[in-house]
């Protein structure tokens, strides 16, 4: 149900953030949970959006494919696609930042470890 997945979302995001809080670390270091509660979200709305087509090989090979297609366009598409999904609200800009020391070429982007490029 949705009442369940929203509460292992929110223990799993919320001990990251207590162990980020508490070890004073930035939320890049626990990237696991950040990616986990995507790829559960990149799952659960396909599924959820038109439940009907679940019904039928043709709509979920549609629904994966258009999944696809989305993932392709935000990864590897336009970078203001990107920036408009994951760097648009300031306040997770700066909790999805992970600022380098021993890079220091990408200060001007704090978000560059979440960019992935198939080049």
């Amino acid at each position: 149900t949705i009442r369940r997945t929203l509460q292992m979302l929110f223990r799993l995001n919320f001990l990251a953030a207590v162990l980020c809080a508490t070890l004073r670390n930035e939320y890049i270091l626990y990237y696991i949970c950040a990616m986990h509660t995507f790829f559960t979200i990149t799952v659960i709305v396909p599924l959820y959006v038109a439940q009907v087509a679940n019904a039928s090989f043709v709509g979920v090979y549609v629904k994966v494919g258009l999944a696809l297609a989305g993932m392709v366009l935000l990864y590897d598409g336009p970078y203001i696609v990107f920036r408009a999904v994951f760097g648009s609200v300031p306040v997770m800009r700066d909790v999805f930042a992970f600022h380098d020391p021993l890079h220091p070429e990408f200060a001007d982007d704090p978000l560059h470890e979440w960019i992935v490029s198939l080049e």
